[in-house]
């Protein structure tokens, strides 16, 4: 069998492509923990800046390391239809500048609550996106795949991640700025990448939707270096981070690229919706969870994150790991009784 014939017959499988797309994710995540904890740091006052100027760093080196590897790999691993960088029309166009300054917003919004909350309840009520997904293209767009297959499944999803990182110090600030902003803001990228690819490919989509995200987020980066007066610290780090991060940040972009190429391919696919790719997306928090452990516990490194193994905060991770898991089980059962009755 040919490698051409291969990848055809493994995007033909929209989980598959999924899961492959996850475990780049999960790459992704772990060279992501890394430049923050050991790289790319401005201090314990000052993590939102240091997060400025990774995000403006990543975003530009990502826009290069994305048409390289989309020149090399874009047509033959991620989608069959890409020709060539290209402008690509003004459907694509329209949705792929939504989807990346939606996205920006959904990442500033984060990143403020990042500095006052804790991690725990941000990521949990960020987990809410998927419930978002499935409003939005419900009510913009026709679903290819009926809310009734996805809602119990990303109800559960959510409950894992929660569970993951319970707490009950939640205000309403907290709140507004994940549940009601960043989370909807996020789906809403989520849903118009999919509308990009549907009208281009995904390999051209993947690009230009991070050429717009990279330029809303470095806008979005130098008026928050300003308005906190924090301007010089801002560019200290953008000059003196640079040369050590870049080949970090080149691993991380060329993961990133397949992640989100493969997970824009899925979501086209006649059998694939976007709240679907998210649910089982999810398994990369099982997997972060695991490495980050495995880690930590067998070879005392922290540099991708540290969990805490206090018992119950563990056993609450193990449980949230667990139905994070069994949403996706349930997820694969819902389709099979769906596309059965069709």
């Amino acid at each position: 069998m040919s490698f051409k014939t291969a990848m055809d017959s493994i995007r033909e499988r929209p989980y598959l492509v999924v899961i492959i797309a996850a475990i780049a994710g999960l790459a992704t995540r772990l060279i992501d923990s890394f430049i923050s904890n050991e790289v790319i740091t401005g201090g314990q006052a000052d993590k939102t800046i240091a997060a400025c100027a990774y995000l403006t760093l990543g975003g530009w080196v990502g826009v290069a390391t994305f048409v390289i590897v989309a020149k090399l790999a874009g047509r033959s691993i991620v989608d069959e239809h890409y020709r060539g960088f290209a402008l690509g029309g003004a459907v694509m166009q329209k949705h792929a500048v939504f989807s990346g300054l939606t996205a920006a917003l959904s990442t500033g919004f984060y990143l403020v609550a990042l500095q006052t909350y804790d991690a725990a309840i941000v990521a949990a009520l960020r987990a809410s996106q998927v419930i978002w997904v499935i409003c939005y293209k419900h009510f913009c767009y026709r679903d290819k795949t009926p809310a009734s297959v996805v809602l119990g499944p990303a109800a559960l999803m959510v409950l894992g991640i929660a569970i993951s990182n319970f707490s009950l110090a939640i205000s309403a600030q907290v709140l507004l700025l994940v549940f009601l902003l960043s989370a909807p803001l996020g789906a809403v990228s989520e849903v118009e990448d999919e509308m990009a690819a549907t009208a281009s490919n995904a390999t051209l989509t993947t690009i230009w939707r991070f050429v717009y995200l990279s330029t809303f987020g470095t806008v979005l980066s130098l008026l928050y270096a300003m308005y906190s007066g924090k301007f010089a610290l801002y560019l200290m780090l953008l000059a003196e981070r640079a040369s050590e991060a870049l080949p970090y940040l080149i691993g991380l972009m060329f993961f990133v690229f397949f992640a989100n190429g493969l997970r824009a391919r899925a979501k086209v696919h006649p059998k694939m919706d976007t709240s679907e790719v998210m649910i089982i997306s999810n398994l990369e928090v099982v997997a972060l969870l695991v490495v980050v452990l495995v880690c930590q516990l067998g070879f005392g490194i922290n540099s991708f994150g540290k969990v805490e193994v206090e018992p119950l905060r563990l056993l609450l991770k193990i449980v949230g790991a667990i139905v994070i898991t069994g949403s996706v089980i349930k997820l694969t059962q819902n389709k099979s009784h769906f596309m059965r009755r069709r």
